[in-house]
């Protein structure tokens, strides 16, 4: 990677101050991050700058329809000696303004959400400054990575191989992060990431992942559905049966699907599939089954589906399905697959293909 400059140790108070100011300005709705870059002003000493600061999360809030929040930012920009007529009028309105009653389309950070103020702050610090040229292969596919990062300025595109050729998939802008699916999961990186410009990022250790969601349950339940949902998208373009189909469709699939992990050596049993699709995500499996005192073992490996949610696809009941290394599968609601079945000849030509050699092997 080619990096400009790389600050290779935990934030001092200006770098944490540079950083806050960075999700800001891509989080301008959340208080939290006002609320730490205020206190990181203090403490370099910027009073006016904190104040100013304060003053501006609060006008924001009450435009968002949120006082009661407003009221203690207000109240903050007082005590860092701010004064004059407009505070007092801002006071004023307010008090006396209620709360809207939905405030869910604000735009938060929802990464450092469940934390508490310090908690978030020891959890920002914890990251290295980098910053990067355009062109700069930040992550390369494939690739076995130990870290994440924060992307705080600038712009990246997230890139997957699909049929011997480098697709984009998604584009990247400040306050999105990204890296963590091998950080989580232990996996080989599962895209390319590529600085469209000049990028600004805060890269954070694997081990400072796995702190946060030791820290912080909410967090690591909120950051592993996010590595969830990324982890099934990029699956849509890498699977053979699933290239073809429509950008609403790959959404449907990540929002709704899940990942279901299997240990080396794990067993599922066949009956234990229920309705939905499956698909080899990462790994390997083996069906066996005993039959006529003969023993059937199929290998299934990585981009292969299997299950219920199409009666050929269906291995038979005593079939057991065993990990033959740690294996990542996606489970799919057989709503969605039987949608996508009848949508996409390519689709239903790729299940039923599948399970065309599963029965003849096993039957």
């Amino acid at each position: 990677m080619r990096e400009l400059y790389s600050a290779a140790m935990a934030l001092d108070d200006l770098g944490f101050v540079v950083v806050c100011d960075f999700l800001h300005r891509a989080y301008p709705d959340d208080a939290r991050i006002a609320r730490l870059l205020i206190r990181g002003l203090e403490r370099l000493g910027k009073k006016p700058q904190a104040a100013k600061v304060a003053l501006g999360a609060a006008k924001r809030l009450i435009a968002l329809g949120l006082p009661s929040q407003a009221v203690g930012f207000l109240a903050r920009a007082q005590a860092l000696g701010m004064q004059g007529g407009e505070v007092e009028s801002l006071l004023e309105v307010a008090r006396l303004t209620e709360d809207a009653e939905d405030a869910s389309a604000l735009r938060r950070f929802a990464l450092i959400e469940p934390l508490s103020d310090e908690e978030a702050e020891a959890f920002l610090r914890e990251g290295t400054r980098k910053r990067v040229e355009a062109g700069t292969v930040i992550m390369r596919e494939g690739e076995v990575g130990h870290t994440f990062d924060l992307l705080l300025q600038g712009r990246c595109e997230v890139r997957v191989a699909v049929a011997g050729r480098e697709e984009t998939v998604r584009t990247l802008g400040p306050g999105d992060f990204f890296g963590e699916v091998a950080c989580l999961f232990k996996l080989p990186r599962s895209a390319s990431v590529v600085a469209r410009t000049q990028a600004e990022l805060l890269e954070f250790a694997e081990a400072v992942v796995e702190e946060l969601a030791k820290r912080s349950p909410l967090a690591g339940d909120y950051l592993r559905r996010v590595v969830e949902r990324r982890l099934l998208h990029t699956m849509t373009y890498q699977v053979e049966g699933l290239r073809e189909i429509a950008d609403a469709d790959r959404e449907w699939i990540a929002e709704q699907s899940s990942i279901v992990e299997l240990k080396e050596g794990e067993r599922l049993p066949a009956r234990e599939l229920g309705e939905d699709l499956w698909i080899v995500v990462h790994g390997e499996l083996n069906f066996v089954r005993r039959a006529d005192g003969a023993l059937r073992v199929l290998t299934w490996e990585a981009g292969k589906p299997f299950g219920h949610a199409l009666d050929a696809l269906g291995p038979p009941e005593d079939v057991e399905i065993l990990a033959t290394e740690r294996s990542l599968l996606a489970r799919v609601p057989k709503r969605i697959a039987a949608a996508l079945f009848a949508a996409y000849p390519s689709v239903d030509e790729w299940m039923r293909k599948a399970g065309q050699h599963l029965q003849q092997t096993l039957s």
